[in-house]
């Protein structure tokens, strides 16, 4: 037989030796500052740009508007010179003009015949009055572009105008009314108030003059005084001659 191998208690229960070896040393960490200051100038270099395209934005908005108005009122400008255009143009406009000029129509027709130069009818002055009828007045002229303007917002402020507006205006001068009665009556009162107090500073001080002069007339503690010490005196003096008969 063989003989079994025998462990020892410090042996059968020792643990494997670990391997040593070095760490690498740890990295500083990088400062998060710079990071953040360039994230918020770039946020704020996009926030002012933002700002500024806006505001550009609104300002070209805004002359946007200025050039339409403006191309409509010079359409509308152009649209009425047209119509002026064609009015004077026109048979009735050229008339009006002759006859402002003085110019009448001839009822004796005189014709006059090309190329040979033969005048068929007799030329015949005229005086002015032969057709009264003729002479065109001048047509009133058509509003101007502003005249329609406004007269499209007068037009609008009335439409815009409610129906009460007469009730309303009789209610204000009413409550005007009103308001200034009860001013009056308040001034009125005021005025009384002062008047009463006027009269109640006057009698007060006519008292307190009074009260001056009453104690300017009555005498004072120390003449009193003096008077019922002469008095006293007077008295003893009556007295001693009386008790040794000088009397």
């Amino acid at each position: 037989m063989s003989a079994l191998p025998v462990h020892s208690p410090s042996t059968r229960f020792a643990t494997p030796r670990r391997h040593l070896r070095a760490v690498a040393e740890r990295t500083a960490r990088v400062s998060r500052l710079p990071f953040l200051l360039v994230m918020a100038s770039v946020l704020g270099v996009g926030l002012l740009g933002l700002a500024l395209l806006n505001t550009q934005l609104q300002n070209q908005a805004f002359e946007m508007r200025q050039l339409h108005r403006e191309q409509a009122r010079l359409a509308n400008q152009e649209a009425y010179l047209t119509a002026r255009v064609e009015e004077v143009s026109s048979p009735a406009g050229l008339a009006s003009r002759a006859s402002q000029l003085g110019m009448r129509p001839n009822t004796h027709s005189t014709f006059l015949v090309v190329p040979d130069g033969v005048l068929v009818g007799e030329p015949t002055p005229v005086a002015g009055n032969e057709l009264p009828s003729s002479v065109v007045k001048p047509p009133a002229p058509p509003p101007s572009p502003a005249d329609q303007q406004a007269a499209a917002e007068q037009k609008a402020e009335d439409a815009r105008t409610p129906a009460g507006a007469d009730a309303e205006s009789e209610e204000a001068a009413a409550e005007r009314a009103a308001a200034e009665k009860k001013a009056a009556e308040e001034k009125a009162a005021a005025e009384r108030a002062a008047a009463e107090q006027q009269a109640a500073e006057e009698e007060a001080a006519a008292e307190q003059a009074a009260a001056e002069e009453a104690a300017q007339q009555e005498p004072t503690p120390e003449e009193k005084a003096e008077a019922q010490r002469q008095r006293n005196e007077a008295e003893a003096e009556r007295a001693r001659k009386a008790a040794t008969g000088e009397g």
